[in-house]
């Protein structure tokens, strides 16, 4: 009867530290998957800023070279 007990009880032990290491594992994933979903919310956020002033510049280059024509214009070039 004392060696059943024993074997119950170690292997509730054994089980136990294997949940317990699952669960380090899976924290870790979590801290894992949280900085992945900041860094792409980041890299996105990068993405359209970075558009945003491509526009913006575009806008700008146009408007002098409008700006250029319509100097050369009037000096008679």
């Amino acid at each position: 009867m004392c060696e059943i007990m024993n074997y119950i009880f170690r292997s509730l032990h054994n089980s136990d530290r294997r949940l317990d290491v699952i669960s380090r594992a899976i924290r870790k994933q979590q801290k894992f998957n949280n900085g992945v979903a900041v860094f792409s919310v980041l890299v996105t956020m990068n993405f359209f800023i970075g558009e945003i002033e491509r526009r913006e510049q575009a806008a700008k280059i146009k408007k002098l070279e409008s700006k250029i024509e319509e100097l050369k214009r009037d000096k008679g070039e």
